[in-house]
């Protein structure tokens, strides 16, 4: 018997799981095993069949691989009020928190010898109502997805946890992970990952600029229209505007104004955005500046933009980059990868 299945026995007979929660989690660990590794091919053929089946209301949580997550927390927590209530691996994995959460930024520390394309970023999360993980991992298995599915051990989280955590990832066409939860899911313990101990009035870290969303991610992919494709499909995301020149889509996750850009080139060029609250470029730049911390602000044109928006301003875009190399953009928590002083404006 592996220690997954061996640790739900043990929570089931200890009362702490609900009938449906023994039940998904052991499908989960039964899946951990039975699963096969991620498949390219697979991966391809859910761009062809099928409906989207995902309803994405919201991008959830960005990883970042790191080579000493304590510098990497403490670079974060300079700038922003980003919050650790949690932790996973016995410490080792940082949950920090946005604003009230359940977002998150987690450093995650890579192994001696890791390569730098696969350092720069780890994965991506987004979260949807009612996520039922076995029904997720079955209709990812039909349309030719692998996906793995993991209990994530509820012994390891800090503070501890008492209910194993069910987490569900699988890969793009170039093999970038992406994982889906519940929009509870807070990086913490229980069945949906929603045990985080965040007060009902949170105490944030103390930082000067204060964070509201992660407003995006971009992702740098081999080929844009077989990526795009694979996305739509799975997540039903729609483009309503595209950059430089119409080559990059901008793919609204749920409602917006979070989205996801698609860029053809190397996987290094991989960046998230962080979104805060009364955002003015001159500001934000004299703030870093202070802190030390080196930023750049380039103007995206607005005559790049497709469809053009007539009178429409350029797009400041700020971004610095972190101790291991992650490029971080600030910018105004509405942003939603248009035109116009914060990139409000679609159409």
């Amino acid at each position: 018997m592996s220690n997954g299945i061996e640790s739900l026995a043990r929570q089931g007979r200890d009362g702490r799981l609900t009938r449906r929660e023994f039940t998904a989690l052991s499908v989960l660990a039964a899946a951990q095993i039975a699963v096969p590794a991620w498949s390219q091919a697979g991966a391809q053929a859910a761009a062809q069949t099928g409906p989207a089946p995902f309803p994405i209301l919201d991008l959830n949580h960005v990883s970042v691989a790191v080579a000493d997550h304590a510098r990497s927390v403490a670079f974060y927590q300079r700038i922003f009020d980003l919050t650790v209530y949690t932790s996973q691996r016995n410490g080792d994995w940082p949950i920090m928190t946005v604003g009230d959460g359940p977002q998150f930024v987690c450093p995650i520390p890579y192994a001696p010898g890791t390569p730098p394309e696969r350092r720069l970023s780890h994965h991506t999360c987004v979260h949807m109502n009612n996520f039922d993980p076995v029904a997720a991992v079955k209709i990812l298995g039909e349309m030719g997805v692998m996906a793995r599915a993991n209990p994530r051990a509820a012994k390891a989280q800090i503070p501890l946890g008492t209910v194993d955590t069910p987490e569900m990832t699988f890969p793009d066409p170039d093999g970038i992970v992406l994982q889906i939860q519940d929009a509870s899911y807070c990086g913490g313990s229980g069945f949906l990952g929603e045990v985080c101990n965040i007060p009902a009035k949170p105490s944030r870290n103390k930082a000067p600029l204060v964070l509201r969303k992660i407003n995006s991610v971009q992702m740098h992919v081999s080929n844009v229209d077989a990526s795009l494709a694979f996305y739509q499909r799975v997540f039903g995301y729609k483009v309503k505007t595209r950059q430089a020149k119409g080559a990059v889509p901008v793919m609204t996750v749920g409602e917006g104004p979070q989205y996801i850009s698609l860029h053809e080139g190397s996987r290094t060029g991989h960046h998230f955005c962080l979104g805060i609250e009364n955002f003015d470029a001159d500001r934000v730049m004299k703030t870093l500046k202070d802190l030390g911390v080196a930023a750049e602000l380039k103007m995206r044109a607005a005559a790049d933009q497709r469809p053009q928006v007539a009178g429409a301003k350029d797009t400041p875009e700020i971004t610095i980059v972190d101790p291991d190399g992650v490029v971080v953009m600030i910018a105004d928590w509405r942003n939603a990868g248009g035109v116009g002083p914060i990139g409000a404006v679609l159409a």
